[in-house]
């Protein structure tokens, strides 16, 4: 299975030139190139563009996957759980008041194409990272679950503990849960048997790759222009 991860847009226009994107927007009739366009979450929140630009690439990426639904995952990132929400519970920088009702629209009208986290085989692909310390922390967490089973009950319950920030990012926790861990957290706290893929963390090295061993990994792709990771899972 050939996979692209694309990391934190923050309203830029440069993710349509990435791989075959821009072919597959046009045109019909076009075998994508790869078998997952993986979108590591933050699509919003630009220091840069305009609104309005904001606006048109969040909608032309949602197009892009109601268009190709089976190859195109979405998932979501901090900021944009600010206006999926509320400012008041998800807040961070770089929120625009004057957006908050055309994105709490888009992003609510189109809820069920979102999602908090996305596993092929081992590998676990999502925002900020899952870390072993804010796996501790989840006090009900069983024994059968995975590190996915648990992300996912907590979303659907909509439970705080899944939103947490840590310390390392201005919060009153020890570590963050996956929209909001640091990279000190995802590499002190690696998750063994897994490989991670997450956005998130700014680095001048992207996409960068931390090891706990051969079969226990973390990939940063976020450099602050809309990284890319290309990747093969047999």
């Amino acid at each position: 299975m050939k996979i692209i991860s694309i990391a934190d847009i923050h309203g830029r226009s440069n993710w349509i030139d990435i791989a075959d994107i821009s072919n597959l927007i046009k045109l019909d009739n076009v075998i994508p190139e790869y078998d997952k366009y993986i979108f590591l979450g933050d699509y919003v929140d630009s220091f840069d563009e305009t609104d309005a630009v904001i606006l048109f690439n969040l909608d032309k990426i949602i197009r892009f996957k109601h268009k190709y639904p089976e190859h195109v995952v979405l998932l979501l990132g901090n900021h944009d759980l600010q206006y999926m929400f509320s400012m008041k519970l998800h807040g961070c920088s770089g929120y625009r008041i004057s957006m908050y009702q055309d994105l709490h629209k888009l992003f609510n009208d189109n809820k069920e194409l979102f999602q908090p986290i996305y596993q092929i085989n081992n590998y676990l692909f999502s925002h900020a990272g899952i870390s072993t310390l804010w796996l501790k922390t989840i006090k009900d967490k069983t024994d059968e679950e995975t590190p996915y089973d648990v992300v996912i009950r907590l979303w659907n319950n909509y439970e705080y503990k899944l939103f947490v920030v840590g310390w390392a990012r201005g919060g009153s926790y020890t570590s963050g849960g996956p929209f909001w861990a640091d990279m000190t957290e995802t590499k002190a706290g690696v998750l063994s048997n897994y490989h991670q893929v997450v956005g998130h963390h700014p680095t001048d090295k992207s996409p960068y790759t931390h090891k706990l061993d051969e079969d226990s990994t973390i990939t940063y792709v976020d450099n602050n222009k809309t990284g890319t990771y290309e990747l093969i899972i047999e």
